[in-house]
Parts: structure tokens; C-alpha cells; sequence
């Protein structure tokens, strides 16, 4: 949170905070939800395994 206000103070959006996390959450929960998938994927499909197990 306080690098999202450093960056916004930096590009002059001081202020405007809300709107700004609120703008970019949905697009986080997608990143996050496709990188959950591609890692079960990679886990049960693939094989992958941990090298330190």
C-alpha cells in the first residue's frame, strides 16, 4: 500500500488512491487467479515437482 502511494505522489495522483486500487483489482485477481491455475496445472498435469522435496 505504501508504494502505491509513493508511485502516485511520484506521477502526481496524490489524492486519488481509492480510485486507483479500485481501478486495478480486478485485472490483480485475474493475474493471480491464472497463475494459480497454471501452477495446479503444471502440478497434476505436467508432473513438476519441488527439486527440495
Amino acid at each position: 500500500m505504501v508504494m502505491v502511494m509513493v508511485l502516485l505522489a511520484t506521477v502526481g495522483l496524490l489524492g486519488r488512491e481509492g480510485q486507483v486500487l479500485r481501478t486495478t483489482i480486478i485485472p490483480t485477481a485475474c493475474y493471480l487467479k491464472m497463475a494459480g491455475l497454471l501452477t495446479l496445472l503444471a502440478i497434476h498435469v505436467l508432473g513438476v515437482i519441488d527439486a527440495l522435496m
